[in-house]
């Protein structure tokens, strides 16, 4: 082949060229340090380094991850050993406040600090790092604790007690503030614990349906760490105290699917009650399917379940529309002092649909609330005619109360009757729940399947049946009630409030030291018109002694009945009654009639004439105070000197301030207590005056304690006729005021006089329905790092498990201090502060080993961070002596080559030329 000098040129450029740029190359390698300048240097090398610097990215990451970790985990290292400092005090506080020579006001000085604790713990519940609160959950922007008012429920139980919410009882109301109350409606379903169904899905579910309930200022619900559920209202930061009550939805609805509809039309279900007329005037809303969230009324309904709406509707419902029926029960109307009629505007077709029922009309705002029993109804006119007559004139608002609640009447396997107050409707009742509650404690509660008024019999009878047979002791004397279960199963009263006390737990059995009542065991027993009763020995041998004395019956079974004596003969020991049945080896318990109306007034000033129930025993009552608690006169208190039981009339040590009690004011006398009696406290209810409740000595349970509670406090008349003493089922007192308005006042209770009965109470001195205490507000969730592939850790520790128990139990040592509760402070509070210093030592422990791990692993994770360093490099860099030498060789050729070039390139140029 013939080589041409072109030929020669252009391999020489070639070459020259490749020759230059392998030294460019070089030097770059050689000024950067890296050996791969594009990945088409090295396509392999190229993936490794990409690989390795992924690799390290990620082991950075992780590093970083466990570095804050590791700062959070610290920070709540460090609350709770502050923590634990704080409990160590408390315990020491706990062991000398047992020391029974202590004064009242070391005592007092012990329980300040352990209120000053309380606070201090507070703030390290509120710990944060980086502006995030570490034992929120994960809700850490705000503070996890606030002071709150808040109502709390009975503990729930799955295993026992699951929570079945169906159609039929999924309502409660809640009022804020001085709002209205708004309807909750809670989605079918039944939470037993299992996983989707625990206490707290059924709190969110509940939080869901709050947060779209349209409140003014923001309602919660959680759930606690001893399984109970708690309301609360309130804003963050505060913006103070907020009153929810908590109301029972309506009893009486009925729930159906529909069968089809028209523009005005819907064919209620083959559940609904097949009778002409029968839903006129009641409320129908869709609330599933198709027209979901309408609400008409009913104006015209026929027996084939055809239901005719006043107005149209928007969506027509249809086969797939569940729809909800209320009686129409609200409304407003005009009313005329004087007058004995209400004409109500919606209201029912069927005859006598109102009649035993009781009707409410108010006026919130003027505080204007009257009740009356309605006798008649007219359901072609609407009106209604009450048994007595209106006390005001005007418009009000009004609401009709259908019978609910009383005492059985008697009872089958399957049915209980009513009392003659009840609906006159049949079925009236069907589909809501009935729950009775028996002499010996025990409750059940049933699904009504069926109700019948029977006019025939004589008297009328109201028979409500069950579905199932009853399974507790029922006896004539259970209590019952009918109603939408939803707030009983989640364990609250109606008309729960913020506004309630709730106290600690007490004994089983509670002991009261005074001196009444006398008990004994009844001896025999005659019936008859009165019936004789033998008393026990030790009774008094003084003719009429026991004259209207209050006599309390406990039958062996555990029924309970309550009488007055009418007459006692002293010689025999015998009572006369109006008992009928007492049984063998009953106990009983008498008290003297210490509360009553003021009888005419007596000359003097410094005399009052007791009730004619009085004890009519000469000097009975001397050395005992007598204070007025209700009517004119109020709130005086003097001492009786003298007492002709004859005439009734008392002597006091001093004459009445003006105004003096009259004709009608009541009064109530305090019997001398024991030297260690512990009958006594003070009580507050909104701005009515403080009154001093005495109660009778005795052993009772924590229901009998309620109740003889309540009656004490409610003796006193205005406000105090409104409290409300409840057992729970943990054997607490919960003390709340509840009136017709639906206003709850404050509740403040005191420290009796010489002879204390809060700390038997469950409560401390000074304690008060509005006092705010610690609330968790966080939530459960956890926050994880992940530290290493797949491998995540759980850094926070949430609050109300670690705190909850604590603030409850310094609360309950602040009470034992005050009230010298030397027995409670060596024994339960001593143990819980232990257990509680235990929890944080075991939590700080988990959190040091969490810390100890993290480092070991960021060792770890440095370590092989280094080696893949070292990998990346040996791909990535290059060999800096190597490079050197190869690119000197480089220059000397390149240098050789352009001496070679000078030499050839002229004489080829001319060659090329010509």
């Amino acid at each position: 082949m013939r080589v041409s000098n072109k030929m020669i040129y252009s391999n020489f450029s070639y070459n020259f060229m490749k020759l230059e740029e392998s030294i460019y190359k070089k030097t770059n390698q050689v000024s950067t340090g890296r050996r791969i300048q594009q990945p088409s240097d090295d396509p392999v090398g190229t993936a490794r380094a990409m690989d390795f610097r992924s690799r390290t990215a990620e082991i950075l990451q992780y590093i970083d991850n466990s570095e804050q970790a590791i700062s959070w985990l610290n920070c709540t290292d460090d609350a709770l050993m502050t923590l634990t400092n704080y409990l160590q005090r408390v315990r020491e506080l706990v062991i000398a406040g047992t020391n029974g020579t202590l004064t009242v006001e070391a005592r007092e000085a012990y329980a300040n600090e352990i209120d000053v604790i309380r606070d201090g713990i507070m703030q390290v519940a509120n710990t944060n790092i980086d502006n995030r609160f570490i034992f929120g959950g994960e809700k850490y922007l705000n503070p996890p604790y606030q002071y709150r008012t808040k109502v709390t429920g009975d503990a729930i139980n799955f295993q026992l007690n699951p929570i079945v919410i169906t159609d039929r009882n999924n309502m409660l109301d809640i009022k804020l503030d001085n709002g209205e109350f708004v309807t909750i409606r809670l989605t079918p379903k039944t939470y037993d614990g299992s996983p989707g169904n625990t206490l707290d899905d059924l709190a969110n579910d509940i939080q869901l349906k709050l947060h779209y309930a349209g409140f003014d200022t923001p309602v919660y619900v959680k759930a606690t760490p001893d399984n109970r559920l708690e309301f609360y209202a309130g804003t963050y930061p505060s913006d103070g105290i907020h009153t929810l009550v908590l109301r029972d939805g309506p009893a009486v609805k009925e729930v159906g699917k529909a069968r089809g509809g028209a523009a005005d039309q819907i064919t209620l279900g083959m559940s609904a009650i097949a009778a002409d007329d029968y839903y006129n005037g009641w409320q129908i809303k869709i609330i599933e399917g198709t027209g979901v969230g309408q609400i008409r009324t009913i104006g015209a309904y026929t027996d084939d379940r055809v239901a005719t709406v006043t107005e149209d509707w928007g969506i027509e419902p249809d086969h797939t529309s569940v729809y909800q029926l209320l009686p129409p029960l609200e409304g407003t109307a005009a009313i005329t002092n004087g007058g004995s009629t209400i004409s109500l505007s919606p209201a029912s077709d069927v005859e006598n649909f109102y009649v035993g029922m009781e009707i409410e009309i108010y006026d919130e705002k003027r505080g204007i609330y009257e009740s009356h029993l309605i006798t008649g109804y007219d359901e072609l006119t609407h009106e209604v005619t009450i048994g007595d007559s209106w006390g005001v004139t005007g418009n009000f608002k009004y609401r009709i109360k259908p019978h609910l609640e009383g005492q059985a009447v008697s009872f089958g396997a399957n049915s209980i009757q009513l009392e003659a107050s009840a609906s006159m409707i049949d079925d009236f009742y069907v589909g809501a729940s009935i729950t009775v509650t028996n002499p010996d404690g025990s409750t059940e509660t049933k699904l009504i399947t069926g109700y019948e008024y029977d006019d025939t019999a004589t008297p009328p009878t109201y028979t409500i049946t069950v579905k199932g047979n009853w399974t507790t002791n029922v006896t004539a004397g259970s209590t019952y009630k009918i109603s939408d279960t939803a707030l009983a199963q989640l364990g609250f009263d109606n008309r729960a409030t913020t506004k309630e006390l709730l106290g600690y737990e007490v004994e089983p059995l509670i002991k009261v030291l005074a001196k009444y009542p006398e008990m004994g065991t009844v001896q025999s027993f005659t019936a008859g018109t009165p019936s004789v009763l033998t008393l026990g020995d030790g009774a008094s041998a003084e003719n009429d002694y026991y004259n209207n004395w209050t006599i309390k019956i406990i039958e062996p079974s555990g029924a309970v009945y309550t009488d007055r004596i009418l007459a006692y003969n002293g010689a025999t020991r015998e009572a006369q009654l109006s008992i009928t049945t007492i049984s063998p080896g009953a106990r009983y318990e008498l008290v003297p009639p210490l509360d009553g109306e003021v009888g005419s007034n007596p000359v003097n000033a410094n005399q009052i004439q007791l009730d004619t129930n009085a004890s009519r025993t000469d000097d009975f009552y001397v050395g005992m105070p007598i204070t007025i608690t209700d009517g004119q006169g109020k709130s005086q208190t003097r001492i009786i000197t003298d007492y002709d039981g004859t005439t009734g009339i008392a002597t006091l040590d001093s004459a009445w301030g003006n105004p003096p009690p009259i004709a009608g004011s009541k009064y109530s006398i305090d019997a001398h207590s024991y030297i260690n009696a512990n009958n006594k406290f003070r009580i507050k209810v909104g701005n009515e005056l403080t009154q001093e409740i005495s109660l009778n000595g005795g052993s009772y349970n924590i229901r009998e304690f309620a109740r003889m509670i309540e009656e004490k406090i409610r003796a006193r008349g205005g406000e105090y006729a409104n409290v409300r003493v409840e057992a729970t089922p943990d054997n607490r007192l919960r003390i709340f005021h509840q009136d017709e308005l639906n206003n709850p006042l404050s509740i403040t209770l005191f420290s009796g006089n010489e002879a204390d009965a809060l700390w038997i109470m469950g409560f401390a001195d000074g304690v008060s329905s509005d006092t705010e205490t610690p609330n968790y507000e966080g939530n459960k969730g956890y926050i994880e790092y992940e530290i290493s592939t797949s491998m995540e850790i759980q850094i926070n520790v949430i609050g109300d498990k670690l705190f909850d128990p604590i603030f409850q139990h310094l609360a309950k040592i602040s009470q034992d201090l005050r009230a010298n509760n030397i027995e409670a402070l060596s024994g339960e509070d001593l143990y819980n502060i232990r257990l509680d210093i235990d929890k944080v030592l075991v939590t700080q422990g988990e959190v040091g080993a969490k810390v100890n791990r993290l480092e070991k692993g960021i060792d770890r994770l440095k370590s092989l961070n280094e080696n893949l360093t070292k990998l990346l490099s040996n791909v990535e860099d290059v060999d800096i002596t190597k490079a050197i030498l190869e690119l000197r060789m480089q220059e000397t050729a390149y240098q050789a080559a352009l001496q070679s070039a000078g030499r050839i390139m002229p004489m080829t140029l001319l060659d090329y030329l010509r």
